[in-house]
């Protein structure tokens, strides 16, 4: 039966549905939940349609790094609870299961790429002084200062990409992008474990500078 204005209560009466009604309340169910997954859904796509990286400049440089992404952290973990909690509900998911599965492999991939990021951003930090203005460490480490040389090139050029298209699921799920990071990754953890191997011979040597940072220790070589 067509509706049409003139459409009545009569009309849905003559349409019998007490007579079915264990089907009508299985349409009803269904569709009540394909909708609740559809609105879920919506809105999963529009938080991350404006989430946007928020970038600072890091001191004494132009270079431009990560601020802190604790907001994205939080609706990274709110959304991938509520992608799993679709997927449990069998059935009712069916219609959008590929859209949900395409964002539990957006997001997942937005999680590894961010916690490289931060970790590879942090290693960078902490080295950046040291293997590029510490006279001392430059002479005593000639072969790793030339690779953190490239390494800051690259990792200047990433950031300075990554601020003309800071939207995170483009910035986080570019499979190029990700490889140079573990790449990055890799070259900055040679680089501290030859630093660290320098400074324990200085230890080894001045066994008193066990009882300093090696930060402070950093400091001493570096105006010694």
């Amino acid at each position: 039966m067509e509706k049409t204005p003139s459409f009545t209560f009569a009309d849905v009466l003559s349409l019998q549905l007490h007579l079915h009604a264990d089907e009508v309340i299985e349409i009803v169910e269904v569709a009540t939940k394909e909708r609740k997954v559809e609105v879920r859904l919506s809105g999963i796509d529009n938080s991350w349609s404006s989430l946007v990286l928020q970038f600072t400049t890091f001191p004494d440089t132009d270079v431009s790094v990560l601020v802190p992404p604790e907001e994205i952290i939080e609706t990274l973990e709110e959304h991938q609870l509520q992608l799993q909690t679709m997927i449990g509900m069998g059935r009712f998911v069916d219609y959008f299961r590929d859209e949900v599965m395409s964002w539990q492999k957006k997001l997942s991939m937005v999680e590894t790429t961010i916690k490289l990021w931060v970790d590879v951003q942090k290693n960078w930090m902490s080295l950046e002084a040291i293997f590029l203005n510490s006279a001392d460490i430059r002479s005593q480490l000639p072969d790793e200062t030339r690779q953190f040389e490239g390494i800051n090139g690259e990792f200047t050029t990433l950031m300075s990409e990554a601020t003309s298209a800071p939207n995170v699921v483009l910035a986080c799920t570019n499979e190029a992008r990700t490889q140079i990071l573990m790449e990055l990754s890799t070259g900055l953890e040679r680089c501290q474990k030859a630093l660290n191997e320098y400074l324990d011979t200085k230890k080894n040597i001045f066994p008193r500078f066990y009882f300093v940072s090696d930060t402070a220790l950093l400091d001493i070589l570096s105006n010694g």
